[in-house]
């Protein structure tokens, strides 16, 4: 996938190449440029995989633009996005309509939008997890200390028993 910086790349080599075609500036000179941007980009490409910090310094970091049920319009400003461009990225990335399953969106470095959906709990109240227990201690085979193991699977508080 073509970057960001491969596309200035690309365009830059394409308008100092053209120089040389159209005879504007001598050839030599114009080919010794354009072996150098491509050098560049081969060294700092490594550069980047192998350093977060340089990477960071490079390429930026992710910005974080919904959280608590909030834009941050401050970050939305300062990234030139509108609530729609999020909402795309959201449905592109969560496969959702809707922000209410979302915990945070992000940009990333590469300009794709990243949405983390909530957590979800596998038990969503005590008495769903007791009517359970309960079926579960029915069975001949199962006794509590089992019903502990299903209660960690459930994230329920120990208290409960």
């Amino acid at each position: 996938m073509r970057t960001a910086p491969d596309n200035i790349i690309s365009i830059s080599l394409g308008a100092i190449l053209s120089r040389a075609v159209v005879g504007a500036s001598a050839f030599i000179p114009v080919v010794v440029t354009c072996f150098v941007i491509v050098l560049n980009a081969l060294i700092v490409r490594p550069l980047c995989g192998n350093s977060a910090g340089f990477a960071r310094l490079m390429e930026g970091d992710k910005i974080l633009l919904y959280s608590d049920s909030k834009f941050i319009d401050a970050r939305l400003k300062r990234t030139q996005l509108s609530k729609e461009d999020i909402m795309q990225g959201v449905r592109k990335s969560a496969l959702t309509e809707g922000l209410g399953h979302i915990d945070k969106v992000y940009i990333e470095r590469n300009g794709g939008i990243t949405a983390i959906k909530k957590a979800r709990r596998a038990c969503h109240d005590l008495n769903q997890f007791l009517v359970f227990a309960t079926l579960l201690a029915k069975c001949k085979s199962v006794n509590i200390s089992k019903l502990c193991i299903y209660r960690d699977l459930f994230d329920i508080p120990e208290v409960a028993f």
